[in-house]
């Protein structure tokens, strides 16, 4: 869904994009922006009730509707795609293999747990801090004065 979400915001595919890290673009990057690389960090707890609302949120926006659309193309989606956070319990649920709750609970333990490798992921990253969100919203109010 991530892929979607970029082609959509940018009009290029992800693949573009993650083409530009390469390892000495990384590096480069990585140094020139040692001291503006941060994560929003929000309490464990209230990071999960929001990714399990969010969950909710798009079962009701029409996930289902979605998936029935990408199945019904007359290409398939890619092994890759298929595989997405969310597209693959959906698909398991318009198979008869799992029931809408058992559907909705494994899309949230699965993307708490992405997220959760999110997490460890910047925390590793040289130079990337984490951010409070009261610190967060201060420094976008001041870049739009």
């Amino acid at each position: 869904m991530r892929a979607l979400e970029v082609w959509e915001l940018t009009g290029q595919p992800i693949s573009a994009w993650q083409q530009q890290w390469t390892a000495g673009a990384a590096a480069e990057t990585v140094n020139l922006l040692a001291d503006r690389c941060l994560w929003l960090d929000l309490p464990r707890a209230e990071l999960y009730a929001r990714i399990d609302a969010r969950v909710v949120r798009m079962f009701d926006e029409g996930l289902v509707e979605e998936v029935q659309s990408l199945r019904a193309l007359p290409r398939p989606l890619s092994r890759e795609a298929s595989q997405a956070l969310g597209y693959k319990e959906v698909f398991d649920l318009l198979a008869g293999r799992a029931s809408l709750e058992d559907t909705i609970t494994r899309i949230q333990t699965r993307t708490r747990n992405f997220a959760k490798r999110q997490l460890t992921w910047f925390r590793h990253l040289p130079g990337c801090r984490p951010a409070t969100r009261e610190l967060t919203i201060r420094s976008w109010e001041l870049t739009m004065r």
